[in-house]
């Protein structure tokens, strides 16, 4: 697998593309829930990498939602 290639997901200087999700923590929320989201994006990003022409890459972060007197905002 090269660090380069052309296509549609790849910039001009041919790096591979990576696309990145961020899946929200929030009250009462399962957090097998956000652990199974965690997994199959991972499972994805391995899958691209290996058949995808350009490879990319899936990037999975997790935030959180809280509640202030201003409203929501994100952690």
């Amino acid at each position: 697998m090269s660090p380069t290639a052309t296509g549609p997901h790849a910039d001009g200087t041919g790096a591979r593309g990576v696309g990145e999700v961020c899946v929200l923590e929030y009250v009462d929320c399962q957090v097998s829930a956000i652990r199974g989201l965690r997994d199959i994006f991972r499972v994805a990003s391995e899958y691209a990498v290996e058949s995808a022409d350009p490879a990319g890459v899936i990037r999975v972060s997790t935030g959180a939602v809280s509640a202030t007197d201003d409203g929501p905002f994100m952690v």
